[in-house]
């Protein structure tokens, strides 16, 4: 017991600092705008965020006692729960309407956004799907069947809601998982073909997307919509220096900023901490892939090492592409920093997701002894002798040297 928490230390403690830090950045940029607001007070946030915390824990641990053969055998169900929920967004008097958008379901007292479910659950049901087909082999007419019916609707049910965003990180999913699984190259070639056609059409079905492009390529000319998001962002980034202006001295969260404690709460990290402190953050995601990639590596089934990978890529994902709005390298899309930004949906299920990766660390193996390798190393490719490997197999490999049935 205690050599098993040793090892999960290494992904537990980015994760807490991450919490810890998502506390007080909420607090820092929600608390001035709250006073005199509909929130009850300057401790509003943070209460929720701490409540959303401590639930977030009990699902850590949890999960992490879900033998995973009992996951991967209702991952169909898991899936059909989820679409039941994303569905359930659309009903009247459950559903919550912002903005135009349904994406949550209205409990009262509270809101949660099925979307974040749903995500880890699609996961699950590529790694299932995925671990029964063999790596660099022919994949049969039905298993491609089964692994079209998946993407479509993991791109569907977030379009129906509005939420683009999450409609391009399960497309990025999809085609990453695909490649951990380690398909040949020309099936890997056409999924995404398939995925960037699918995905263009999407963005061109809705005027306000054609819009946000169009604000993107003229940020500092528009003053509504993308445009101004994108500009207030730079600002508070450029203004955080180095060092930041000081934690609590943000300028730019004083209604200057929109969503500047959930969509844009990293830029507020680059004005208060300034650069050293946007790195940090930074490293501290590069730090939950690296030991999520490791807890794969030692994996002793296939479903595990792709489930353990597929839910770290997840969360460093989408904590990337936060960064690179922020950054505006990418258009403006909502999507959480895991862990830091506010919003109890997103924090409760990213810590479900390292529950299971936990999960996937208790019952893996000791590290696998690897011979050594002759032949140098290509990007997209691995060489020994004359075998060459995907390099989703060779970040994943097999500890038995075989791969799936």
């Amino acid at each position: 017991m205690n050599e098993g928490f040793r090892r999960d230390i290494p992904l537990l403690i980015p994760m807490a600092i991450l919490i810890g830090l998502g506390w007080v950045m909420v607090f820092s940029t929600a608390a001035v705008p709250a006073v005199g607001g509909a929130s009850s007070g300057v401790f509003y946030h943070l209460k929720r965020q701490m409540l959303a915390t401590g639930l977030g824990a009990v699902a850590i641990m949890f999960f992490a006692n879900i033998p995973l053969a009992r996951l991967e055998r209702h991952a169909p169900a898991v899936l059909a729960a989820t679409v039941v929920l994303m569905l359930a967004v659309f009903l009247p008097g459950v559903g919550k309407h912002v903005a135009r958008a349904s994406r949550w379901i209205n409990f009262g007292f509270v809101s949660f956004q099925p979307v974040e479910l749903f995500k880890p659950a699609v996961v699950l049901c590529y790694a299932s799907l995925l671990s029964r087909m063999r790596p660099r082999g022919a994949w049969t007419p039905e298993s491609w069947a089964k692994l079209a019916g998946l993407a479509v609707l993991s791109l569907a049910l977030p379009n129906l809601q509005r939420d683009f965003g999450s409609v391009v990180l399960m497309l990025c999913m999809g085609a990453g998982m695909i490649w951990l699984a380690g398909a040949r190259m020309r099936y890997l070639v056409g999924f995404g073909a398939a995925g960037a056609f699918a995905a263009v059409v999407l963005l061109l079905s809705h005027p306000y997307r054609v819009y946000r492009i169009k604000q993107y390529l003229s940020s500092w000319g528009g003053t509504e919509g993308g445009g101004y998001q994108t500009t207030q962002s730079l600002i508070a980034l450029g203004a955080g220096g180095l060092f930041g202006v000081g934690l609590g001295e943000s300028s730019q969260k004083l209604f200057f900023l929109p969503s500047a404690h959930a969509d844009f709460i990293f830029a507020i990290i680059g004005e208060e901490l300034g650069f050293i402190g946007a790195i940090a953050v930074l490293v501290l995601y590069f730090l939950l892939l690296r030991e999520g990639l490791r807890i794969a590596q030692q994996s002793v089934e296939r479903f595990s090492r792709l489930l353990a990978s597929g839910l770290i890529l997840l969360v460093f994902t989408q904590g990337l592409w936060h960064i690179t709005v922020a950054l505006v390298l990418v258009p403006t899309k909502g999507l959480a920093l895991p862990f830091v930004s506010y919003g109890g949906s997103s924090l409760m299920c990213s810590m479900l997701i390292i529950g299971i990766i936990l999960r996937c660390a208790a019952e893996s193996g000791p590290a696998p002894v690897r011979p050594a390798q002759t032949g140098s190393l290509r990007i997209g490719s691995v060489r020994t002798g004359s075998v060459r490997a995907g390099l989703g197999e060779a970040i994943l490999p097999p500890p038995d040297g075989g791969g799936g049935s």
